[in-house]
């Protein structure tokens, strides 16, 4: 058998009647170096083929999965192809290819950059993702705390063929995607790396980027359309759950087809009742915002420079953590916006929602005055606020449509967002389906640490 190798092809020709792998590997070795990413056997002019012969590939498919790198066949001969579907561990792992080209289409778009950048902002893409929306965040972030970002995208493979096979449509939506995301990267001047890899699901190809890149905040873009998908709420529950890091979930604005479609049931108004909390010298204030052309999650009512930036931070009934408002204190000071700081009351069934004593209400107290002395402490100014109302997400969808306000920021903490979900018990789901505004979901860490003081 003769072994040819050159660019990112290994050619061989003849009879394959033993396991030439030892002989191939040499040849495979130097490919590898020029071609990380992953190599392409071409077996057009292979004559005969015997069982042992076979167990070439399945060696090269085994030291491929080892060195982290792809294996493509092609022009594989009628004979050889039904001896493949014939071996076990073979049939079900190597991706084959119709011809050279083809197999070449679908190593391109894995191309990663030759150095992993660790710690950097990394930039969660899938199907349907904004891409400007997100990118722009994220840069937004990143520069803050001088960092990088990188641009990663998952190529979710069916269980039904192998992790490296050829998926033409999937790599085509992969590689236009990143080349998008880089960019919008490059026109906000943003230093960035790409990374594109495969797995059987989802999240779990995003945690693993995650731990590779040993990121400190992930932000992944999602559109009220996507998050309506049972398997994109799945893929942002298990991100809040599990991830090492802080996750950033920006929730685009809905877009007016959507929300005639999906939000046409007129949203029963609260019986509020407002208790306005003094806070001394930390009142909230307006100030200028930096607009960005193309910047596409800000609305469109704030074109107009006069027009100002206004954030609303709704805390939960235990107080978070803390860091979320940090992080919301230091993002509204960077670019001069004013800050509310909310949180809800549910009143019961059986009691008036005005009634004085109100269960709850001293503790939403305790919580206001702790969100206070977090504002004094990050040299902030807030307003704070306590609403008693029947449902807390009814309450933050008024309060959002009435107030004026054009951001919401909300920190949660191994939440189960329900995938498709209309309750309104579950509001952060109901809140990501139906706030017509900007919504981001932070689970934070040790994040909102890094930002500067």
């Amino acid at each position: 058998m003769i072994i040819y190798a050159k660019d990112d092809v290994v050619k061989i020709s003849g009879a394959m009647n033993r396991n030439y792998w030892l002989a191939i590997k040499a040849a495979a070795n130097l490919l590898l170096k020029e071609n990380p990413h992953g190599i392409i056997i071409d077996c057009a002019d292979l004559t005969t083929t015997t069982r042992d012969g076979i167990h070439t590939l399945l060696d090269a498919l085994r030291y491929i999965k080892q060195v982290d790198a792809r294996i493509l066949v092609c022009n594989v001969p009628e004979n050889l192809l039904v001896q493949i579907k014939k071996m076990p561990g073979l049939r079900s792992g190597l991706a084959i290819a119709n011809s050279l080209e083809e197999a070449r289409v679908s190593l391109r778009p894995s191309t990663v950059h030759e150095t992993v950048d660790r710690h950097a902002v990394l930039v969660l893409l899938m199907d349907g993702t904004d891409v400007p929306n997100v990118v722009s965040i994220a840069s937004d972030l990143a520069r803050q705390i001088s960092v990088a970002v990188t641009l990663f995208y998952c190529i979710e493979v069916p269980r039904s063929q192998p992790l490296g096979a050829l998926l033409p449509n999937l790599e085509t939506k992969a590689y236009q995607m990143v080349r998008q995301a880089e960019r919008e990267a490059a026109r906000l001047r943003q230093p960035y790396t790409t990374h594109i890899t495969r797995s059987r699901d989802l999240a779990k190809g995003f945690l693993a980027g995650i731990v590779e890149h040993e990121s400190r905040l992930a932000v992944i873009g999602v559109t009220p359309e996507m998050f309506s998908s049972p398997r994109v709420a799945q893929t942002v529950a298990t991100l809040i759950r599990r991830a090492p890091c802080d996750i950033l979930v920006v929730r685009s604005p809905l877009s007016s087809a959507f929300l005639t479609e999906n939000c046409s049931r007129r949203i029963p108004l609260i019986n509020r009742r407002s208790q306005q909390r003094p806070a001394g010298n930390r009142t909230g204030f307006f100030a200028a915002w930096p607009l960005r052309p193309g910047c596409r999650w800000w609305p469109a009512c704030l074109e107009d420079d006069k027009q100002r930036l206004s954030i609303l931070f709704a805390l939960s009934g235990n107080g978070g953590t803390g860091a979320g408002l940090r992080f919301a204190c230091r993002y509204a000071r960077t670019h001069k916006a004013q800050l509310t700081v909310i949180t809800i009351v549910e009143v019961p069934m059986s009691l008036p929602v005005d009634a004085p004593d109100v269960p709850g209400l001293a503790v939403a107290n305790t919580i206001m005055d702790a969100a206070e002395r977090i504002a004094f402490e990050e040299n902030s100014h807030i307003n704070t606020e306590v609403i008693a109302s029947r449902n807390t997400a009814t309450a933050l969808l008024e309060i959002m449509s009435r107030g004026g306000y054009n951001l919401m920021i909300m920190e949660t903490n191994d939440t189960t967002i329900e995938p498709g979900t209309l309750d309104t018990e579950n509001y952060v789901s109901y809140l990501m389906r139906r706030l017509p505004h900007p919504l981001w979901l932070l689970r934070t860490k040790e994040y909102a640490k890094g930002l500067p003081s």
